[in-house]
């Protein structure tokens, strides 16, 4: 698809994630490409640093990667019992692994016991819930990779079979019935990107415009979920929670 944009002589090709980033960086080093929503364009190769991308690509950056440490101590919170989190990811995304590092690293940080589960198809979710049970894991934070997206009603009812709370990065994770979001605000990624493109449709090298990165986090809960995994939300959480899903 990327390549039949270049071929249809585009004068902008917007992406939304990673791997769609990439292709577009494969189809093309001349058409300006904005990113909506990249977890980290300089450990992924697509700009030499955020400040001067150098090349054909600019946009906003995620920068996912170093909330892992809130996302442990809200995690931790909720479920105040947690001793071991597992982490669910996609191996083919290239900064997943840095991702599950630094979720590593935290957890260390907070006495927690982290346990890798990588995911490479639909088949592997269901024996990383088991994996995770049979270790004593009591949640799960899963990143918000393809293979989760291909099968969102299977993957929850996974987690609520295993009664596993999942952490995730993102609104739609929680209104599909995850239990809690820390993440920036993508819908703001998105709109924020509309005036890089008028820039460099009106001129602009996109070599010049620095990458933006997040000015604002949500927290976002599912009520729902949390009742039927018999879990309260703290008073200090709730204070913090943007938005509840009922």
């Amino acid at each position: 698809m990327a390549a039949e944009l270049v071929d249809l002589g585009v004068d902008v090709i917007v992406s939304g994630d990673t791997p769609a980033i990439a292709a577009a960086q494969k189809a093309t080093s001349t058409v300006p490409i904005v990113m909506a929503n990249s977890g980290d364009p300089v450990v992924s190769g697509f700009v030499a640093s955020l400040a001067r991308p150098g090349g054909n690509i600019t946009g906003m950056a995620s920068i996912t990667t170093e909330l892992a440490a809130k996302r442990l101590e809200l995690i931790k919170e909720v479920v105040p019992e947690l001793t071991g989190i597992g982490v669910m990811w996609e191996p083919a995304n290239p900064i997943r692994e840095r991702a599950w590092e630094q979720t590593r690293e935290a957890a260390e940080g907070l006495g927690l016991r982290a346990l890798s589960l990588p995911v490479r198809n639909r088949g592997e979710i269901e024996p990383g819930f088991a994996a995770a049970a049979e270790s004593g894991i009591e949640a799960i934070i899963a990143f918000p990779d393809r293979v989760f997206t291909l099968d969102e009603p299977g993957f929850f009812a996974l987690a609520a079979r295993y009664k596993m709370p999942t952490v995730h990065e993102g609104i739609h994770w929680v209104e599909s019935g995850g239990l809690m979001s820390y993440a920036p605000d993508l819908p703001e990624q998105w709109l924020r990107a509309a005036p890089l493109v008028d820039r460099i449709l009106k001129g602009a090298n996109p070599a010049d415009i620095p990458v933006e990165q997040p000015t604002r986090f949500e927290l976002i809960v599912n009520a729902k979920t949390a009742q039927a995994l018999g879990l309260a939300i703290s008073p200090s959480i709730a204070l913090r929670i943007e938005r509840i899903i009922e």
